[in-house]
């Protein structure tokens, strides 16, 4: 009987999982359109100021250190959820 119980407490548990999984995919394409954007951004910066903007380089960074939570997390590398569960990278 305690077979039962735990199956399915791991079924709600996967079906939890499931639902931050297609939260977080949704989060990183919303990232990646953002990425899309700071590079458009950093490029014109660039083109004017002969130089990168160094505050949208270390956003850029953090960025896709999230991006790599995220895929971390959805490919079951790691149990622990990305922002807005834990500190955003950099801080």
């Amino acid at each position: 009987m305690e077979t039962k119980l735990e199956s399915g407490s791991g079924r709600a548990a996967q079906g939890i999982r499931a639902v931050f999984m297609l939260a977080f995919w949704i989060a990183s394409r919303i990232a990646l359109g953002i990425v899309v954007a700071l590079a458009l951004f950093q490029l014109i910066c660039s083109l004017v100021t002969r130089r990168p903007n160094e505050k949208i380089m270390r956003f850029g960074k953090n960025l896709g250190v999230y991006l790599s939570q995220i895929v971390d997390f959805l490919t079951y590398n790691t149990e622990q959820k990305p922002w807005p569960f834990r500190d955003w990278p950099g801080l």
